[in-house]
């Protein structure tokens, strides 16, 4: 039995599941993009002031909201009660939404194309359920509704800001939707679960003359395109295929028309790694290409890093808590156990550095509607909403758990 068996009642979930579904369903509607959530930030900050939680908006013009529920007993064996961090994104993405739903988004080319709006209600969920009960619990919980992860990354300001603070998080726990999981199971990867993130923004300047007379210039697009060529061999031949990187460009610009030999070309990228090691290795290396790639012809190269997430690590004693808090609530056959490496990257980073923690995936695969595409970051991306309840009870029973457990040895 698990421990939300022993306090709640099902009718009460019954009553919850259908106000989770329409809080993720408003969210959806009215979709904000990194950085401009104020509407969204009021939203739920009042929902939370409606449910008797204290709360407050936090680095004001970034939209961050921090509620606080504090529980009526004392900790384990009579010790200082605990605080449990829950976390939930709550951004949008600049996507044309595609799907035709009655809730698609009303702000135009946003979409909640990446199942932030399933977070933010499901931690709503968690905050009406937990309060409900506060009278019974062994501990205090911080409901961190966090900004602009999809873009410079909200957590770690939120955490600079005191977001963490007064009374202390002593553990945090945070999930993301998985598209290709079926809806309410679980995965749970322990140690490393995603990856650091570089971005690079480089130039190349040449010399521009008439397409005519190629030897009077110096065709930067043919600098690009020989980086490019090379650069291909710093992963494939310079880290071992053990371990786990990568390097991409997404972004290429230059010339300006047919008959030119182009003087300049800017690209942009990122790389992805594990090993802190292999990511100062990829900076110097990627730079070194550029410039020796450059002079080669007689350019000139410019290469800009802008250091972004680092790796996620989960506390193995927190993910073991929390696999087996799944397995109570879901069931061994819902719960599956991660060994692949995540190649993308997640801020929730910075809250695994600041203290003990586990993020989890949720599956929210949609199997009934033909038009959906089980892809996030898609225009088509349509979860299924079945996934929210069992989300809500799995961290409502973590919480309890660590609650009942007192200081994870």
């Amino acid at each position: 039995m698990s421990r939300i068996d022993e306090m709640i009642r099902p009718e009460e979930w019954q009553a919850l599941e259908q106000d989770v579904i329409a809080w993720r369903r408003y969210l959806h509607a009215h979709a904000e993009l990194s950085g401009h959530e104020q509407k969204s930030a009021a939203w739920i900050a009042g929902l939370l002031t409606e449910m008797g939680i204290e709360n407050r908006i936090i680095l004001e013009s970034e939209n961050a909201v921090v509620g606080t529920i504090y529980g009526g007993q004392a900790g384990k064996g009579g010790d200082k009660p605990l605080t449990v961090g829950l976390r939930a994104d709550f951004d949008a993405l600049p996507i044309p939404e595609k799907t035709g739903l009655p809730f698609a988004s009303q702000n135009e080319g946003v979409m909640h194309a990446c199942g932030h709006d399933l977070h933010a209600a499901l931690l709503l969920g968690c905050a009406r359920i937990l309060q409900a009960h506060r009278e019974e619990l062994k501990g205090n919980v911080r409901l961190l509704f966090q900004p602009d992860e999809e873009n410079n990354g909200g957590a770690e300001r939120m955490i600079a800001a005191g977001a963490l603070k007064d009374p202390d998080v002593d553990y945090c726990l945070g999930l993301h939707v998985n598209a290709g999981a079926l809806p309410g199971h679980i995965g749970i990867k322990y140690g490393s679960m995603y990856a650091a993130s570089d971005g690079y923004e480089i130039e190349f300047h040449g010399l521009g003359s008439h397409g005519a007379k190629p030897e009077a210039g110096i065709d930067a697009i043919m600098v690009g395109a020989e980086f490019l060529t090379t650069v291909q061999t710093v992963v494939s031949r310079m880290v071992s295929p053990q371990e786990p990187a990568l390097f991409t460009i997404g972004l290429i610009r230059g010339g300006n028309v047919s008959n030119q030999i182009a003087d300049y070309v800017y690209m942009k990228g990122i790389t992805r790694t594990y090993n802190p090691e292999t990511r100062l290795f990829l900076r110097e290396r990627i730079r070194r290409i550029a410039e020796h790639t450059a002079a080669m012809y007689g350019a000139r190269a410019e290469v800009r890093i802008n250091p972004s997430y680092t790796m996620l690590i989960n506390d193995e004693r927190v993910a073991k808590l929390v696999e087996q808090s799944a397995r109570d609530v879901v069931g061994d056959e819902a719960v599956n156990i991660e060994t692949r490496a995540q190649m993308g990257c997640e801020d929730f980073a910075y809250l695994a550095q600041a203290v003990p923690s586990c993020f989890f995936h949720l599956g929210c695969m949609n199997t009934t509607d033909p038009n959906a595409v089980n892809e996030a970051h898609n225009a088509c991306l349509n979860p299924d909403e079945s996934c929210l309840l069992p989300g809500v009870k799995v961290q409502v029973n973590n919480v309890l758990e660590l609650f009942y457990r007192g200081k994870i040895d």
